[in-house]
C-alpha cells in the first residue's frame, strides 16, 4: 500500500506542481516577499521553484510514509 501510495501520490503532486496556477501562486508570493512580506518561497521544500523529481521524491516519501501508517494501523 505504501508504495503504491508513495508512486502515485508523488508523481500525481509533482505533475501538480508544474500547473500554470501553482507557478502564478509562486510568483505572488515572491512578489509579496520582495515586498518585505512573508517568507521567502524560494526555500520552500517543494513547489513549483523545484524540479519535477525533486518534488515526485519529497511528495512520493509523504505519501509512502502516510501508506504505512495508514496499512500498519487499519
Amino acid at each position: 500500500m505504501a508504495v503504491i501510495m508513495g508512486a502515485i501520490g508523488g508523481a500525481g503532486m509533482a505533475w501538480v506542481m508544474t500547473n500554470p496556477t501553482s507557478r502564478k501562486g509562486h510568483e505572488v508570493r515572491r512578489a509579496k516577499f520582495s515586498a518585505g512580506e512573508g517568507a521567502d518561497p524560494d526555500r520552500a521544500p517543494f513547489g513549483p521553484h523545484k524540479s519535477f523529481k525533486q518534488n515526485a521524491i519529497t511528495f512520493g516519501l509523504m505519501f509512502a510514509v502516510l501508506g504505512f501508517l495508514i496499512g500498519t494501523l487499519g
